[in-house]
């Protein structure tokens, strides 16, 4: 799952590898200038020790009027020379004692190094730099200033009336906006002109500044399917560029965007059109919460047109063409049965069933068996003189729409057809093409399967 740390609004990546776990004491130099009023905490990462791959770090401050609570201060990740910092709380900016941690987990559970400071007097140290497994070097150095970074919106040409955000950037440090994406756009960078014109190069500022960000509405969408066995709340999240979808978990797929009543690869099966345009995400991540409580998610998949996705990772069913269809003409049949009167099995008309059937002879074997393999759960009787519903097969859903097919004119309302199953479904036959592309799912109840 990709991961963001937002530190003072730096998109920094970070990061380090320990061995062993160390502390040193440094004290005030003999000859000290008055001390400097000190708002960050700045950590020059080395290249070989501590530095040497990603890891997260945190700075714990206590002595003066107060202290962090363990493992203390954000600094975020950061490897090879990168350098880290974070804001002091007011209350925290007189300390006199430090120690910087290193750990292997951004939840700061597995502790890999940490470095002890004391300083004689508070606020006379901000800037550390990392030496060796051991040892870290501190010195006085000049705060810089703080501007402020306004920042808007400009969608398909129009600049937001607001600012959207603001971030503060320190005089010292090169800043690069976090990231900021919409749903349902795809991002174009950030610009120093509201017309996007000019791009902004991640630079140390000189003043306060205004960025806009360029974002056009996703002119098409990328129509996936997702097969899940016992899963509760769905939500899709897409990533790469824009996150399209909104920020993880990403958007919630609503009970109409599950194919309600259907059985298809021993799962449940959900579509959802993702938002998409030229530049826009690569990769799908699809997750199960019950409320907020998140209880399992897929692997960083990539996002591809036209796919049927599937939560058993032991069977790879991404980038599976014969499976989308398969799904697909599931889809359109459940829906078209749903919308139908009394929900009876294939009420379709005579030109509608002529079509499906054509698709479906166009699929390939495999397709071919996912669709018969699958089973819709509808009502038994289309009078409804009980509540019985059942597991039909498409298999048998098929055969019936072949007959409807290959019958002289398109059968009355109530006539019946044969089926291959028990008992026999009756027929109803009043959806048009129309209603079959757009009609929406009907659910008395679900069956658990």
């Amino acid at each position: 799952m990709k991961k963001k740390n937002l530190v003072l609004g730096l998109a920094l990546c970070l990061g380090a590898m320990g061995v062993s776990t160390a502390f040193l004491s440094r004290t005030k130099p003999a000859v000290q200038t008055e001390a400097t009023s000190v708002s960050h905490i700045y950590l020059k990462l080395d290249t070989t020790t501590w530095g040497s791959a990603e890891a997260y770090y945190t700075a714990h401050l206590w002595g003066g009027t107060s202290e962090t609570t363990w493992p203390g201060l954000d600094l975020g990740t950061g490897s090879n020379g990168a350098e880290l910092s974070v804001v002091l709380p007011s209350a925290n900016k007189g300390y006199t004692h430090l120690i910087l941690a290193r750990w292997k987990d951004d939840e700061h559970t597995t502790e890999w190094n940490r470095v002890q400071v004391d300083l004689a007097s508070a606020e006379q140290y901000n800037y550390f730099t990392i030496t060796n497994w051991s040892a870290v070097e501190s010195s006085l150095s000049t705060e810089g200033t703080d501007y402020t970074v306004s920042e808007y919106k400009v969608t398909d040409g129009t600049v937001g009336a607001t600012v959207s955000r603001t971030e503060t950037a320190n005089s010292t440090v090169t800043f690069t906006p976090a990231d900021y994406f919409v749903s349902g756009t795809v991002f174009g960078g950030w610009y120093t002109d509201s017309a996007c014109t000019a791009a902004y190069t991640a630079t140390t500022l000189t003043g306060d500044t205004t960025l806009y960000a360029k974002y056009t509405t996703a002119a098409s969408a990328k129509r996936v399917y997702f097969g899940a066995s016992g899963w509760t709340d769905v939500y899709v999240y897409t990533f790469g560029t824009s996150e399209t979808c909104g920020t993880f978990p990403g958007t919630k797929m609503a009970a109409t965007a599950a194919v309600t009543n259907v059985n298809f690869q021993s799962k449940g099966l959900y579509s959802y059109d993702v938002p998409f345009g030229t530049g826009g995400d690569t990769n799908i991540i699809f997750s199960n919460y019950s409320g907020t409580t998140k209880i399992a998610q897929t692997a960083d998949l990539v996002l591809t047109d036209s796919v049927y996705y599937a939560s058993d990772s032991a069977k790879d069913y991404a980038g599976s063409a014969d499976l989308y269809n398969a799904a697909n003409w599931v889809k359109t049949i459940a829906t078209a049965v749903a919308s139908a009167t009394n929900a009876s099995v294939c009420s379709i008309s005579k030109e509608d069933a002529t079509a499906d059937v054509a698709l479906y002879k166009g699929y390939s074997t495999d397709a071919q068996t996912a669709i018969n393999g699958a089973t819709l759960y509808t009502w038994k009787d289309i009078n409804r003189v009980d509540t019985e519903k059942l597991d039909v097969s498409f298999a048998a859903i098929y055969a019936q729409l072949d007959k409807i097919s290959t019958t002289s004119t398109s059968p009355a309302a109530g006539v019946v057809l044969d089926n291959n199953t028990t008992p026999v479904l009756v027929m109803v036959i009043s959806l048009s093409v129309a209603a079959l592309a757009a009609g929406g799912l009907w659910m008395s109840r679900r069956k658990e399967h």
